[in-house]
C-alpha cells in the first residue's frame, strides 16, 4: 500500500513568470500621504439653452359674435366687493319680502275681482 506522502498537504510554491505578478508591499503612510494628480476634463460642460415656445392657450370664449365676447370678457374681469353688511342684507330681504307680500295680495284680490265678475255674469 503504497502511498506517496510527499505530495499530500503540501503544495509546491512557483515563482512568478514576470515582475508584474510579483506582489509589491506597499507601507500604508506610503498610501495616506500619495498625492493624486487634479483632473480636470479637456472641455467644460455647457448646457444647451433650449428655448422650448409653448402654444397659446385657445380663447376662453369662442364665438363669432364680437359683442357677445366682450360682454362675456367684461363679466370675468369684473372686481367684486365681497365685504358683507349684516344690516343692508336684512333691510334687502324685508324689502324682497314685503313686495312678495304685496304680489301675492294683488294676485288674490285680481282673482277674487275675477271670481266676483263670473258670478255676477251667471246671475
Amino acid at each position: 500500500m503504497g502511498k506517496n506522502n510527499t505530495t499530500k498537504g503540501t503544495k509546491k510554491k512557483t515563482a512568478p513568470k514576470n515582475k508584474a505578478q510579483a506582489k509589491v508591499q506597499v507601507k500604508l503612510s506610503d498610501l495616506i500621504f500619495k498625492k493624486f494628480e487634479v483632473w480636470k476634463p479637456a472641455e467644460l460642460f455647457a448646457p444647451t439653452l433650449d428655448i422650448q415656445i409653448f402654444p397659446d392657450a385657445p380663447p376662453f370664449v369662442s364665438g363669432t359674435d364680437t359683442r357677445e365676447i366682450e360682454r362675456i370678457r367684461t363679466l370675468l374681469f369684473n372686481k367684486y366687493e365681497f365685504t358683507f353688511d349684516m344690516e343692508k342684507a336684512l333691510a334687502e330681504l324685508a324689502a324682497l319680502e314685503k313686495a312678495e307680500a304685496e304680489r301675492i295680495a294683488r294676485e288674490k284680490a285680481e282673482a277674487e275681482r275675477i271670481a266676483r265678475e263670473k258670478a255676477e255674469a251667471e246671475i
